[in-house]
């Protein structure tokens, strides 16, 4: 089993990998990928480490909740590093909402309010 050390040293390794033609979405798409706003990668992010490198019993996604809805939810006064959480940029309500994820690295949520995360994005 991965623990939260593991994978956000795995995570943290490819801290610097910018734009969309990279080895996330290549792996994901089983092609290369140019168009960011096709192909937005944080998921796949997210998928490469757990699934690919880690070898975590998850179904790879393309989409923030296509990841997330596999994991345990908690609250935000109890999220510690390892766990994944969910951006909520556009406001909707329903499940599909999850507009982007990351891993969080550290927090301090129930003291100054903040968490770290080690995200994929799109150099934009």
């Amino acid at each position: 089993m991965t623990t939260p050390s593991e994978y956000l040293e795995k995570a943290a390794s490819y801290i610097g990998i910018s734009g969309t033609d990279n080895i996330f979405n290549t792996w994901y798409w089983g092609m290369h990928v140019y168009d960011p706003n096709q192909y937005p990668w944080c998921a796949a992010f997210q998928s490469y480490v757990g699934v690919h490198d880690l070898g975590m019993p998850f179904q790879p996604s393309a989409s923030a909740s296509g990841v997330a809805w596999q994991g345990v939810r908690v609250d935000d006064s109890d999220v510690q590093p390892g766990d994944w959480v969910l951006f909520n940029w556009d406001g909707r309500q329903d499940f599909g909402w999850a507009d982007h994820i990351g891993v969080v690295e550290w927090s301090d949520i129930n003291g100054s309010g903040y968490f770290g995360t080690i995200e994929g994005n799109t150099d934009l």
